[in-house]
Formats: C-alpha cells, sequence, structure tokens
C-alpha cells in the first residue's frame, strides 16, 4: 500500500511530461543545428582564408611566369632552395607593401606593413614560403618543402596560354591569422547566441502548446470527477474543433445520458410505487373492512381481492418484462417467419373478444405475398397482443379497427387504425414511456398498467423495427410498426 502510494506521488503530469518532451526535442534540435553550423562554419572559413591566401600570391604566380618566361624551364631553380627562397622574400614584400589596403602603401622604406601586423615581424613572410612548393606541368615538385601536391591549393603557371607549371600552397586547416581567430570567434559567439534566443523562444512555444493540450484533459479531469460524485449536470464548454473538442462532445453526450438516466430512474420508482401502492391500498383496505366486519366474507368481495392481486401480478410481470427490454436481457430466439400469417393467427384469437365489444375488426392482409421476418414469434404475438387489447381497452363501441399492410424489398409496415377516439397532440410522443396514461380515456378500472405501450416499443427495436403513433384522419388513433426484411 505504501509502495502504491508513492509511486502514485512519483508520477509525472502530463503537462510536465510534454513539456519535457518538448524541451529535450528543441535541446537535441539547436543543438544539432548550432553544432553543424559552428562546424562548417570553421571548416569553410579555414577553406575561406586558405583560398584568398592563395590570391594573395598573384605576383609570385607573375614573377614566375616571367622567370619561365626568361629561362624557358625550371632548371636553375630544382632543388635551389637559396635562389627560391630570395625569389619569395622579394615577391612577398613587393606583393605585401603593394596592397591598397597596407598602411605602408606608396611609402617606401616601410616594410614592416600588413603581413608584419597580422604573423609578426618577417614571420609571417618566412611562413608563408615555407608553405609555397614549385611543382612543374606533371605536377612534379621542383622546389619547395612538399613532395606531392596533395593537401595544396594550386594556381597555373602560363607561358603563351600553355600551363607551364603550378604553385602550389599548403592548407592550413589551424588557423593563425589574430584576424582571422578574432572573426572566427565573434561568428560562433553570434550563432551560440542565435541558438540561445532559438531555444528561450522554443521553450515559450513548447510551454504554450503544453499548457493548450492539458488543459482541456485538466477540464475533463474534473469533470469526470463530478460525474464520479453523481453530478450529472457537469457539462464541458467545447472550444476546439480537433480530437480532444470530439472527446469533449462525447462526454456532455455521456453526461447527458447519465442525467437522463437518473431522472428516468427516479420516475420509475415514484411510477412504480404509485401504481403498486393503489392496488395495495386497496387490498389493504377491503381487508381490514372485512376483519372488522364492516364488509362481509362473500365471494363478490373475494372476487375484487382477487383482481386487485391479479392487477398486481400483471404490474410486477411487465415491470420484469420492461427492465430486461431497456438492459437488452430480453430473450429474442430469432427464426425465419411468415409475418402476415402470424398477425392474421392472433387476430382470428381475438375475433370473438372485438365482436362481444361491439367492434368491426377489418383487416387487409396480402397473405399471398412470400414476406418473411426473421423474428421470434412469441415476442410478435405478445407485441400485436398489445395493441389489440390496447383498442379493446380505449376504442370506442360501438367501433371499427382497421390493419392493413404495405411492404417494398426492404421492409414492411403494418398499419392499426381504429375509429376513436384519439389522443391530444402533445400525447403523442408519450404514448410509449412507462406508465404513461390520458386521463381522459385510461384509467384503472379497465386494468391497464401503462407498460403494455413501452414494451411494444422495445420488441419492435429488438428487431430492428420501430413504431409509431399519430392520429388518424377519422379521429381515431393509428399505429404504424415497420420492420426490416431479410
Amino acid at each position: 500500500m505504501e509502495f502504491d502510494r508513492l509511486r502514485g506521488s512519483m508520477k509525472l503530469k502530463l503537462f510536465t511530461k510534454l513539456l519535457a518532451a518538448f524541451l529535450l526535442t528543441e535541446i537535441l534540435i539547436v543543438g544539432l543545428l548550432v553544432g553543424t553550423i559552428q562546424f562548417y562554419a570553421s571548416e569553410n572559413f579555414s577553406s575561406y582564408v586558405n583560398k584568398i591566401e592563395m590570391e594573395r600570391q598573384a605576383m609570385v604566380v607573375t614573377a614566375l611566369e616571367r622567370y619561365i618566361k626568361e629561362n624557358q624551364n625550371w632548371h636553375q631553380l630544382r632543388g635551389n632552395l637559396p635562389a627560391w627562397r630570395q625569389l619569395l622574400s622579394g615577391t612577398l614584400l613587393q606583393s605585401d607593401i603593394g596592397s591598397p589596403d597596407h598602411p605602408s602603401y606608396g611609402r617606401p622604406g616601410r616594410g614592416s606593413g600588413r603581413m608584419q601586423q597580422m604573423h609578426g615581424m618577417g614571420g609571417g613572410r618566412m611562413m608563408m614560403g615555407q608553405r609555397l612548393t614549385l611543382f612543374d606541368q606533371n605536377k612534379v615538385p621542383v622546389v619547395g618543402n612538399a613532395n606531392s601536391p596533395a593537401q595544396h591549393i594550386l594556381k597555373e603557371i602560363l607561358k603563351d596560354g600553355n600551363t607551364e607549371g603550378y604553385l602550389g600552397m599548403q592548407m592550413t586547416e589551424n588557423l593563425t591569422n589574430p584576424l582571422d581567430i578574432d572573426f572566427l570567434t565573434q561568428q560562433s559567439r553570434v550563432i551560440y547566441l542565435l541558438g540561445a534566443g532559438i531555444f528561450l523562444l522554443a521553450a515559450l512555444i513548447a510551454w504554450i502548446v503544453s499548457r493548450h493540450i492539458t488543459a482541456p484533459i485538466q477540464q475533463l479531469t474534473e469533470a469526470a470527477q463530478a460525474l464520479a460524485s453523481r453530478e450529472f449536470g457537469t457539462r464541458i464548454r467545447v472550444q476546439t474543433g480537433d480530437e480532444l473538442g470530439i472527446l469533449a462532445e462525447n462526454f456532455n453526450k455521456t453526461a447527458q445520458t447519465l442525467e437522463n438516466y437518473e431522472q428516468l430512474q427516479k420516475h420509475w420508482m415514484s411510477d412504480f410505487s404509485h401504481e403498486l401502492g393503489t392496488p395495495l391500498a386497496i387490498l389493504r383496505g377491503e381487508i381490514e373492512a372485512m376483519q372488522d366486519g364492516i364488509r362481509p366474507l362473500k365471494t363478490d368481495n373475494l372476487n375484487s381481492l382477487h383482481f386487485e392481486v391479479l392487477h398486481l401480478e400483471k404490474i410486477v410481470r411487465n415491470c420484469k418484462e420492461l427492465t430486461l427490454a431497456e438492459t437488452r436481457g430480453m430473450l429474442i430466439e430469432k427464426e425465419p417467419l411468415k409475418l402476415f400469417q402470424v398477425l392474421q393467427e392472433i387476430l382470428d384469437v381475438y375475433q370473438t373478444r372485438f365482436e362481444d365489444h361491439n367492434i368491426d375488426l377489418n383487416a387487409q392482409l396480402d397473405n399471398d405475398a412470400e414476406i418473411t421476418l426473421s423474428g421470434d414469434k412469441m415476442r410478435l404475438v405478445q407485441l400485436f397482443s398489445n395493441l389489440l387489447e390496447n383498442v379493446i381497452r380505449y376504442a370506442d363501441s360501438p367501433g371499427v379497427l382497421k390493419v392493413w399492410e404495405t411492404h417494398t424489398k426492404e421492409t414492411v409496415n403494418l398499419h392499426f387504425e381504429d375509429s376513436g377516439p384519439g389522443v391530444p397532440e402533445e400525447a403523442l410522443p408519450h404514448l410509449f414511456d412507462r406508465f404513461y396514461r390520458l386521463e381522459q380515456s385510461r384509467n384503472r378500472s379497465q386494468g391497464g398498467s401503462g407498460l403494455g405501450l413501452a414494451i411494444c416499443k422495445h420488441i419492435a427495436e429488438a428487431h430492428g423495427g420501430s413504431i409509431k403513433a399519430s392520429n388518424a384522419a377519422s379521429a381515431g388513433l393509428h399505429m404504424e410498426l415497420m420492420f426490416p426484411l431479410g
């Protein structure tokens, strides 16, 4: 028990989980983005610096082109490091001083120049000279420190439009120029600041999105707790059309169903108590009257008691049937049936009773039609009997009951229409409610329990059909049953 309580307290809320998931994803994405930009910036900037430095050796290339024109070959330079250094020393110094952005440009005698500012006094030229190598037209080293053109940037040396050799500058991966390093450092700082800004913005968006997702869920949780406390009037305001909005709508429908069910349950208990209370009160009164000697103990009085007992039994039996129907517990054993034949049989059974009540039974059924229904014969007989009992109990005498059918390939409709009286229009939707009676036509002296039509409705629906009531043009009541065929 303690472990379960501890484990429950350690559970993270959905908001925390979502926010943590979003933040972790953002950290990975921003980290990968910043790292990739930083890597490529460093790599490409080094390559860029190498290319710029190679372009700055244009005077060396020009000097070598002049040299090959004058000497026709590289024999005097091949392996001659002193001559190579001398050529580079003079050329690099001229290129340094001859640069328009050099502080000593146009000032003879000032040889320190930009190269000395960037690389130290003379050290930069010496370092650059060590990185330069002369290759012949076959890319074989002529003079310099390199043994092959690998890891070199090559620039052609031309004579009369033909390639006579290449000036190669060894690429360096590590920056040595303080200005270059400072520029790259500034770029890195900007990238990191940009990454931090993106992360903070993404974190804010993650927080807003997490709240947006979890707020409806929190409302659902609180509403579900209220529903568990039998507060069936609880509703959630639907603000979105997404899955959470659909869930909220379904929750409201569930709450409405439970609220309706609770109201029906209260009405059921109230109606059931009332229906049982009346015959029980009559039974008690008559029995006490016999006990006190007010009423004699004779057959008529006993028959009255017996009638009330039968009435109680009928109410209890119908309540049981209706409860089974509403809980989907009504036993339905379907088999192929000749629907008109079943109806005609029950009409024949009731023919004598209709004659006794002076009601003319007019049935028009196409018994030759092959109308086959998958249904439970016992339940259909119960359905038809309840409808016919209602006519005998409530229709005026003399009167008429018309029964006919209409059918298509998909459905069959059965019509029962009496000659009156009808019912008020506002009462029609309630005829199939439990214990519903019309004061004008239905009373206990006629033996009704107020459950017959409710049972009819459930039997019809159990067969995939429906039943509805309307006032007929003949001023009577019209009942229509619909069943699907097949």
